[in-house]
């Protein structure tokens, strides 16, 4: 019966946009986690779909706290958050525009984003429980790097880390597990009935005592060990290139891209530079798991990066200097 009212509860929230727009959004909250989640969705599942979407990444990815205003250019409304958050968008408008969302407007009250039935096909006979993808493809639809070309900035990359793509002058292998019959992205992101975190296992040693993983894999315990190890250096280097070097490079390039006048000498030369490396980069930093989709690609991706990215720092340093103290997070 419960699990009968969960589902219902599902459908219910999809095909009514106008309690979905009442629902109060708990504050996002960045929990505390092991080194290959970097900012979970929630912490523990509370057993209530509902309660977990709430809390979801995915039911806040059109709130106003993420977005840049529309009277301020509203970049992040037109280019992020609308075109690949808004279930307004995916399911019901394909031609809003972000200022049929500001107040007054045709969707003020439909500020929510993703919602059970971006991902579920709501039918009667199985309401909330089919997918509208299959394998790979439930996640991997929305997972991905929207632009795969080099000199692009990549925002989400997790697909692009598991399956590889040649990206310039980087061939990216994909990871083996790719090809294992019967597993997909929620052989690891647990989802269940009553369990919408989508988050996997914190505890490696859990999460690897699966049939499925020790199939191949058979000492979860040497195995979990092995991969903290990796995820522990990968998350060093990472974090120390991105912080240490490539942000300020990163916030140089944003502003020389918009100058129209006054531009330094070598600011088209900088911007070349800077291009050559920062789809390549941004793959293995925006995907936020530090390697673990595949461990093999990020040390590949890395190692072509890191000496690109120290060459740019010393030869540009002044306009670094100059136009990398922003503080704006990419």
């Amino acid at each position: 019966m419960k699990r009968l009212l969960t589902i219902c509860t599902v459908a219910l929230l999809a095909a009514g946009p106008a309690a979905l727009a009442q629902q109060s959004q708990p504050d996002f909250d960045d929990g505390k986690g092991k080194p290959f989640v970097s900012v979970p969705h929630v912490v523990k599942s509370t057993g209530d779909v509902m309660k977990d979407w709430a809390q979801s990444r995915h039911a806040k990815s059109f709130q106003k706290n993420f977005i840049v205003p529309f009277k301020d250019g509203g970049f992040m409304e037109a280019n992020c958050f609308l075109q690949c958050h808004s279930s307004v968008k995916i399911l019901q408008d394909k031609d809003a525009q972000p200022q049929d969302f500001v107040k007054g407007a045709k969707y003020d009250k439909q500020r929510y984003g993703l919602t059970c039935a971006v991902c579920h096909e709501m039918t009667v006979e199985e309401p909330g429980i089919k997918t509208r993808n299959a394998g790979w493809e439930k996640c991997t639809t929305c997972h991905f790097a929207e632009h795969r070309n080099a000199g692009v900035f990549v925002h989400h990359a997790s697909k692009e880390m598991f399956f590889g793509y040649k990206l310039g002058d980087v061939e990216m292998k994909p990871n083996t597990h790719s090809t294992v019959p019967g597993m997909d992205c929620t052989s690891c992101h647990k989802v269940t009935a009553t369990d919408h975190t989508f988050m996997p296992e914190r505890d490696l040693k859990k999460l690897f005592d699966q049939p499925l993983c020790k199939t191949c894999h058979a000492d979860p315990v040497k195995w979990a060990r092995d991969t903290e190890k990796k995820l522990a250096a990968f998350k060093k280097r990472i974090d120390t290139l991105y912080t240490g070097e490539f942000k300020p490079i990163l916030n140089a390039a944003a502003v020389v891209g918009r100058l129209k006048e006054g531009k330094p000498a070598d600011a088209d030369a900088f911007i070349k530079d800077y291009k050559a490396v920062m789809a390549q980069f941004s793959i293995v930093q925006r995907e936020r798991a530090y390697g673990l989709h595949n461990f093999a690609t990020a040390q590949t991706l890395l190692d072509y990066s890191e000496p690109r990215i120290h060459d740019i720092t010393r030869k540009y340093a002044d306009i670094i200097k100059k136009y990398g103290t922003g503080n704006r997070d990419f």
